[in-house]
């Protein structure tokens, strides 16, 4: 089955039969580094960070190229890759405030109310602190009024013809 296919039947409604692959999770590629995953070189400006093998952050302090993992969607041809346009879905949108912050995690509250703790260094399910909505009064009170602007957007996947 082609990657076409695969695409094309899951959007289809035919997910038993077709799993395309897509996706691959936060700090692994830099793990699979130190095991002989491919590298490639990025050019970088000062003041852009890049990931040290270690996955600490780092700024580019001089212009010039900088090893990275291979993006993974390449390496492994993936069937589909994401490409951007996500969207804040919440209730009050561009809301991301920074609580606490130590060397190793942070604390920052988003648009729903959740104060939600990120390690710095590695990735993993951010651990769920605090939440400021707590009753539908809440709700109605604090962040329906801020999500009455929303733009919905209806719409249905259809398979290119001829497919």
């Amino acid at each position: 089955m082609t990657s076409r296919e695969r695409v094309t039947r899951f959007f289809g409604g035919n997910r038993r039969t077709a799993w395309p692959s897509w996706t691959t999770r936060g700090t692994t590629p830099l793990r699979w580094v130190k095991e002989g995953y491919p590298v490639e070189r990025v050019h970088r400006k000062p003041g852009e960070s890049y990931r040290l093998p270690d996955n600490t952050a780092a700024k580019v302090t001089e212009e010039g190229d900088y090893p990275e993992p291979a993006a993974p969607w390449k390496h492994f041809r993936y069937d589909m890759a994401g490409v951007g346009g996500w969207f804040d879905a919440m209730p009050k949108r561009g809301v991301d405030e920074l609580l606490e912050e130590t060397g190793e995690w942070e604390v920052r509250r988003n648009g729903a109310g959740g104060a939600l703790k990120y390690w710095k260094n590695k990735s993993g399910t951010p651990e769920h602190i605090d939440f400021l909505m707590t009753s539908r009064k809440v709700w109605d009170r604090e962040y329906r009024p801020c999500s009455s602007t929303w733009t919905r957007f209806a719409w249905t996947w259809r398979a290119p013809s001829g497919s």
